[in-house]
């Protein structure tokens, strides 16, 4: 299960029953590098129930002493680091419109001290330091100030909650920004001195919000964790093996940019013959180690074979591999595509 909105070679273990990723994009690329189609499912990433479920929003709010006609800016400082929160908190001090913020400091007691002083006499801002709540903040609140993690993200979409993006770590969670700003349910800070300026634009702008909350709403997947539950109890067939060639090519694909496009070397799923089921994953050139011609359409795998390539070191996981097809038969046919 892939915790991020894309997908990074880092993710990719053997063998594997079933890949879950956050998106279908994201299972389009992985299908266009060469894995298998039954292999492959666009779930969404797990949260919690309760970022979807109905909320007592009165209770909430009077709970954390939250008038209830006025917008709610959640703060998610722990993940931030303490010099930019503040920055954060100090900018948003100066908003003009009428708004209240919630400051999550997580389990940095210092970070929490230094936001509580600085917040000082101000009766629109709470400051919390771990809390449970998490759900329940998103469920009242208008707008998210945070990094772009993909859990993070994930719990805001199912929340119908719009996103003020800072910081995000080069990789991933810059990514991450790019869908949430394509479906329009983000605005990313590219200056730590505008961020104020970008929440106060967007509090003067409730249809725009309201849009952006309908934009996070519907690409949210709070069914997530029941998809990828019952799709696990449903699979019946072979775990998914990849050689280690075919590894690295994925990983290159996906971690480097390199070009697909390779007809002299693609990946080729062995399969089984009689069910269509993949049960492999190899480069068109590890055929011939296994006795097939390039671009054949079937492999005979002989233990015998499978044996003698076992001492050959560049080639003893594609011969385990082998091995681990054949079972207790002695020779088998196997299908390619």
């Amino acid at each position: 299960m892939t915790t991020d909105y894309d997908f990074q070679g880092m993710w990719l273990t053997v063998p594997v029953t079933q890949l879950f990723v956050a998106r279908e994009e994201t299972r389009q690329f992985l299908l266009s590098l060469g894995l298998p189609e039954d292999r492959v499912t666009a779930s969404g990433i797990p949260v919690r129930q309760e970022f979807s479920a109905p909320l007592d929003a009165v209770d909430v709010r009077a709970r954390y002493r939250l008038r209830p006609d006025v917008p709610v800016v959640l703060i998610s400082a722990g993940a931030s680091g303490g010099p930019r929160v503040l920055q954060v908190v100090r900018q948003a001090l100066d908003i003009s419109q009428d708004f209240q913020a919630v400051v999550v400091c997580g389990r940095n007691a210092e970070l929490k001290e230094q936001v509580e002083a600085l917040v000082a006499g101000r009766d629109d801002f709470r400051v919390v330091g771990f809390t449970t709540e998490m759900p329940q903040l998103m469920g009242i609140s208008s707008l998210f100030v945070g990094k772009p993690g993909g859990l993070s993200s994930s719990e805001c979409m199912a929340a119908g909650l719009p996103m003020v993006i800072i910081d995000p770590i080069p990789g991933q969670e810059v990514r991450n920004a790019d869908y949430l700003l394509e479906e329009g349910a983000a605005v990313r800070c590219n200056y730590s001195t505008t961020v104020g300026y970008k929440i106060a634009m967007l509090l003067a702008d409730p249809a725009r919000l309201a849009a952006m909350a309908a934009n996070a709403r519907r690409i949210g997947r709070p069914d997530a964790a029941e998809v990828v539950a019952k799709t696990s109890v449903a699979l019946t067939g072979r775990s998914l093996w990849i050689s280690r060639e075919a590894q690295r090519r994925i990983q290159r694909i996906s971690n480097e940019g390199e070009d697909v496009a390779q007809p002299d070397d693609c990946l080729r799923t062995l399969v089984d013959p009689q069910t269509g089921e993949s049960l492999a994953l190899v480069l068109d050139s590890e055929l011939s180690t296994l006795g097939a011609s390039p671009h054949a359409s079937a492999v005979e795998l002989s233990r015998i074979k499978l044996k003698a390539l076992r001492w050959l070191p560049e080639y003893f996981a594609l011969a385990t591999a082998g091995m681990w097809l054949l079972g207790d038969a002695e020779t088998m046919v196997i299908g390619v595509r």
